[in-house]
């Protein structure tokens, strides 16, 4: 599992408004419907991807959410201080 160092990137909230509204890279919807499922590890890997391959503001929302499965996946390991860094 790799971690995703933050990026100093300033969208502005308009940006990432317009962003969430369009169509979701078709990993990201498979990311959160693992993270619905509470299979943090799995969510992490396809939403990580998905950020990759993304260039726009919702790149950051992926990461996000992978960040808050990533410390889910950590409270699950019962490695808390490894879950309050991510969070």
């Amino acid at each position: 599992m790799s971690l995703v160092t933050p990026e100093p990137v300033n969208w502005s909230p308009q940006q990432i408004e317009r962003a969430c509204q369009g169509a979701l890279h078709p990993l990201a919807l498979r990311g959160i419907a693992l993270f619905n499922a509470r299979d943090y590890f799995g969510a992490h890997e396809a939403l990580e991807t998905a950020w990759r391959e993304e260039r726009g503001a919702i790149r950051d929302v992926y990461r996000g959410i992978l960040q808050v499965g990533l410390a889910y996946y950590h409270i699950q390991r019962l490695n808390y201080r490894g879950a309050v860094k991510m969070f």
